[in-house]
Protein backbone atom coordinates (compact mmCIF):
# COMPACT_ATOMS: atom_id res chain seq x y z
CA UNK A 1 0.00 0.00 0.00
CA UNK A 2 1.34 3.39 -0.73
CA UNK A 3 2.29 6.12 1.91
CA UNK A 4 1.58 9.47 1.81
CA UNK A 5 0.22 11.73 -0.25
CA UNK A 6 1.18 13.62 -3.77
CA UNK A 7 0.06 15.56 -6.69
CA UNK A 8 0.82 17.48 -10.05
CA UNK A 9 1.75 20.72 -10.80
CA UNK A 10 2.18 22.20 -14.22
CA UNK A 11 4.66 24.95 -15.51
CA UNK A 12 4.24 27.34 -18.49
CA UNK A 13 0.97 24.79 -19.93
CA UNK A 14 0.83 26.22 -23.33
CA UNK A 15 -2.84 24.18 -23.73
CA UNK A 16 -5.63 23.76 -21.88
CA UNK A 17 -6.23 20.21 -22.81
CA UNK A 18 -2.74 19.14 -21.65
CA UNK A 19 -4.25 20.00 -17.83
CA UNK A 20 -7.53 18.41 -18.71
CA UNK A 21 -5.52 15.34 -19.24
CA UNK A 22 -3.55 15.78 -16.45
CA UNK A 23 -5.96 15.87 -14.25
CA UNK A 24 -8.11 13.32 -15.48
CA UNK A 25 -4.47 11.44 -14.91
CA UNK A 26 -4.55 12.40 -11.39
CA UNK A 27 -7.49 10.97 -11.05
CA UNK A 28 -7.52 7.75 -12.17
CA UNK A 29 -3.96 6.84 -10.39
CA UNK A 30 -4.83 8.67 -6.79
CA UNK A 31 -3.16 11.74 -6.31
CA UNK A 32 -4.21 14.58 -3.98
CA UNK A 33 -4.42 17.59 -6.33
CA UNK A 34 -3.77 19.04 -9.33
CA UNK A 35 -1.75 22.15 -9.57
CA UNK A 36 -0.71 25.25 -11.98
CA UNK A 37 1.95 27.07 -11.18
CA UNK A 38 2.96 30.56 -13.06
CA UNK A 39 0.98 32.70 -16.22
CA UNK A 40 -1.67 31.08 -18.58
CA UNK A 41 -0.33 30.61 -21.73
CA UNK A 42 -3.63 30.18 -23.24
CA UNK A 43 -6.48 32.54 -23.87
CA UNK A 44 -9.16 30.59 -22.18
CA UNK A 45 -8.76 29.77 -18.32
CA UNK A 46 -9.69 26.62 -16.79
CA UNK A 47 -13.21 25.49 -16.24
CA UNK A 48 -14.02 22.97 -14.37
CA UNK A 49 -16.37 20.54 -16.17
CA UNK A 50 -15.46 22.56 -19.53
CA UNK A 51 -12.17 20.39 -20.15
CA UNK A 52 -13.22 19.85 -23.99
CA UNK A 53 -12.81 15.89 -24.44
CA UNK A 54 -9.96 15.21 -22.22
CA UNK A 55 -12.33 15.35 -18.60
CA UNK A 56 -14.97 12.67 -19.80
CA UNK A 57 -15.43 11.54 -16.02
CA UNK A 58 -15.67 15.12 -14.45
CA UNK A 59 -13.04 15.05 -12.44
CA UNK A 60 -13.34 18.74 -10.72
CA UNK A 61 -15.79 16.77 -8.95
CA UNK A 62 -12.63 14.42 -6.98
CA UNK A 63 -9.57 16.27 -7.44
CA UNK A 64 -8.99 19.95 -6.61
CA UNK A 65 -7.29 22.19 -8.96
CA UNK A 66 -5.57 24.90 -7.11
CA UNK A 67 -3.37 27.86 -9.00
CA UNK A 68 -0.37 29.75 -7.48
CA UNK A 69 1.27 32.86 -9.23
CA UNK A 70 4.73 30.77 -7.74
CA UNK A 71 6.27 27.81 -6.70
CA UNK A 72 6.74 29.15 -3.51
CA UNK A 73 3.12 29.56 -3.05
CA UNK A 74 2.72 25.41 -3.96
CA UNK A 75 5.14 24.60 -1.21
CA UNK A 76 3.77 26.80 1.31
CA UNK A 77 0.12 25.70 0.67
CA UNK A 78 1.14 22.21 0.38
CA UNK A 79 3.74 21.20 3.40
CA UNK A 80 6.17 18.71 3.63
CA UNK A 81 5.70 17.41 0.48
CA UNK A 82 9.19 17.43 -1.58
CA UNK A 83 9.24 19.19 -4.83
CA UNK A 84 10.15 16.75 -7.79
CA UNK A 85 11.01 18.50 -10.84
CA UNK A 86 10.16 16.41 -13.89
CA UNK A 87 12.74 17.60 -16.82
CA UNK A 88 15.27 16.90 -19.11
CA UNK A 89 18.61 17.97 -16.99
CA UNK A 90 21.91 17.19 -16.21
CA UNK A 91 21.67 16.79 -12.73
CA UNK A 92 18.42 14.03 -13.47
CA UNK A 93 18.35 10.98 -11.80
CA UNK A 94 16.34 8.59 -14.12
CA UNK A 95 12.98 7.36 -13.79
CA UNK A 96 13.54 3.66 -13.58
CA UNK A 97 15.59 3.76 -9.92
CA UNK A 98 13.81 6.32 -8.69
CA UNK A 99 12.91 5.88 -5.57
CA UNK A 100 9.14 8.32 -4.88
CA UNK A 101 8.82 10.37 -1.55
CA UNK A 102 6.80 9.55 0.69
CA UNK A 103 5.03 12.89 0.42
CA UNK A 104 5.60 14.46 -3.14
CA UNK A 105 4.77 16.99 -5.85
CA UNK A 106 5.86 16.90 -9.40
CA UNK A 107 6.66 19.52 -11.24
CA UNK A 108 6.15 18.96 -15.25
CA UNK A 109 7.13 21.72 -17.30
CA UNK A 110 5.92 22.73 -21.18
CA UNK A 111 7.06 21.05 -23.92
CA UNK A 112 8.22 24.12 -25.56
CA UNK A 113 10.53 25.80 -22.71
CA UNK A 114 10.46 23.30 -19.51
CA UNK A 115 10.99 24.73 -15.94
CA UNK A 116 12.83 27.82 -15.81
CA UNK A 117 16.52 28.17 -14.20
CA UNK A 118 15.15 29.86 -10.98
CA UNK A 119 12.46 27.02 -10.69
CA UNK A 120 14.51 24.34 -11.17
CA UNK A 121 16.91 25.20 -8.31
CA UNK A 122 13.58 24.85 -6.04
CA UNK A 123 13.49 21.46 -6.62
CA UNK A 124 14.20 18.67 -3.85
CA UNK A 125 15.02 16.44 -6.55
CA UNK A 126 15.25 16.35 -10.39
CA UNK A 127 13.87 13.61 -12.84
CA UNK A 128 14.23 12.61 -15.95
CA UNK A 129 11.86 10.19 -18.64
CA UNK A 130 13.97 8.09 -20.62
CA UNK A 131 15.19 9.35 -24.30
CA UNK A 132 16.75 12.49 -24.73
CA UNK A 133 13.57 14.59 -26.45
CA UNK A 134 10.90 16.40 -24.41
CA UNK A 135 7.09 15.22 -24.58
CA UNK A 136 4.05 16.41 -24.09
CA UNK A 137 3.33 17.72 -20.87
CA UNK A 138 0.15 15.45 -20.29
CA UNK A 139 2.14 12.34 -21.75
CA UNK A 140 5.25 13.02 -19.28
CA UNK A 141 3.02 13.79 -16.36
CA UNK A 142 1.15 10.71 -16.61
CA UNK A 143 4.05 8.36 -17.29
CA UNK A 144 5.51 10.30 -13.92
CA UNK A 145 2.06 9.27 -12.22
CA UNK A 146 1.82 5.61 -13.63
CA UNK A 147 5.50 4.69 -12.35
CA UNK A 148 4.62 6.70 -8.81
CA UNK A 149 1.53 3.94 -8.31
CA UNK A 150 3.11 1.35 -9.45
CA UNK A 151 6.76 1.68 -7.17
CA UNK A 152 4.58 2.67 -4.55
CA UNK A 153 6.34 5.02 -2.06
CA UNK A 154 8.44 4.17 0.78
Amino acid sequence: MSRGYWGIAIWGSKDPQNLGTIWRTAHVFGAAFVARVGPIRYKHGVTPGRNGPTDTMKTYRHVPYLQFEAVGDLLEAVPFAKLVAVELDERAVPLGPFIHPERAIYLVGAEDGGIPADVLALADQIVQLPGSRCLNQAVAASIVAYDRTTKGSP
